[in-house]
């Protein structure tokens, strides 16, 4: 079965380097995390790292499940992968990227390839998965936003593509 592909992306007035800093500086994975979203840093593992091993738990009380996700591929400044070892979903995997975009600016790109958890159909993934998902990452944007370039407020909204697969 073919994975969905997700894709939102912002541009920001900060350099790669500091939305780097942002993403790599301990605890950024709490600031990134909704806080109605039912996310928990169980474990946050070496951060962003070669290897690390991040722990979560997802979901409302009782229906709370582990989700395990391994950083490859980091490249400091420029982004890094998240591979989910075990959670929700039958494949998840999350490329964060940082693009220049001209003096002191850059692009964030969050691209997802996913597969719904057991028992929903793939055909589903678009109408219920990708919403959420579209929430969960303008939340992210608009804090990553406020956090690199210095202000407060609300802010336009990120540029959204989703494409699927």
């Amino acid at each position: 079965m073919r994975p969905i592909c997700f894709r939102h992306s912002s541009d920001l007035a900060a350099s790669t380097q500091r939305v780097w800093d942002f993403h790599a500086a301990p605890g950024a994975l709490e600031r990134l995390s909704p806080p109605l979203g039912g996310v928990r840093v169980a474990d946050a593992g070496n951060g962003v790292a070669e290897g690390s091993l991040v722990k979560l738990e997802v979901g409302p009380g009782p229906l709370r499940r582990p989700w395990h996700a391994l950083h490859v591929n980091v490249r400091p400044s420029q982004g890094f992968v998240d591979v989910a070892l075990e959670g929700p979903f039958q494949l998840w995997v999350h490329l964060h990227r940082f693009e220049p975009s001209g003096p002191g600016r850059s692009r964030l790109v969050d691209t997802v390839w996913y597969l719904p958890p057991t028992g929903v159909p793939r055909w589903l993934g678009p109408m219920i998965v990708n919403p959420m998902l579209r929430l969960y990452f303008a939340w992210r944007h608009r804090r990553t936003r406020n956090a690199v370039e210095g202000r407060g407020g609300a802010l336009p909204g990120p540029v959204v593509e989703t494409a699927t697969t």
